[in-house]
């Protein structure tokens, strides 16, 4: 039961390793929406959040569709603008999603791009973003193989230490 556990364990951590990958790429596709809404559609901030919103995967639709909602509301008087609103919501996908503290800080400085600049520097800090994130997902997806193997044998290999030490 130990063993099997064990590599439960190891199996998870696996796939969660995986799901961070998916979650990287859901997050790639949503800069590339808002690259879009504002390129083409010459959207405004909160619309084309809301726009990219039902595009996106979940949980990032609610996300961005409390960003988009939050940007017009009181929320936006009370606080100190759209960046502040923008560091606020990723708690939301802290909770949600397998994405690291790092993809998250990485993620605070597209809130940073978008807040503060023109349209042509939102479009130009985008494509930056996008490009970065590229990136660090191929980057990862090389050493994903790798670090999922070696947590399915770290959870295998920790089951059977576990039996030898009880027996």
């Amino acid at each position: 039961m130990v063993l099997s556990g064990s590599a439960y364990f190891g199996i998870v951590q696996a796939s969660g390793l995986k799901k961070r990958k998916s979650n990287l790429k859901s997050i790639e596709r949503i800069l590339m929406y808002l690259e879009n809404e504002i390129r083409y559609k010459h959207s405004l901030i909160s619309e084309a959040l809301i726009n990219a919103s039902k595009k996106a995967d979940k949980p990032f639709d609610s996300w961005l569709f409390y960003l988009g909602e939050s940007v017009d509301s009181d929320i936006a008087v009370e606080t100190d603008g759209f960046y502040e609103i923008w560091v606020l919501s990723l708690d939301m996908l802290r909770q949600d999603t397998f994405l690291s503290n790092e993809d998250l800080e990485e993620l605070a400085t597209v809130g940073q791009t978008l807040g503060y600049l023109d349209i042509e520097a939102h479009r130009a800090g985008l494509e930056l973003e996008m490009k970065s994130l590229h990136e660090r997902i191929c980057e990862y997806n090389e050493a994903l193989t790798g670090k999922m193997r070696i947590s399915l044998i770290a959870g295998a290999l920790f089951g059977i230490l576990i039996v030898i030490v009880l027996v």
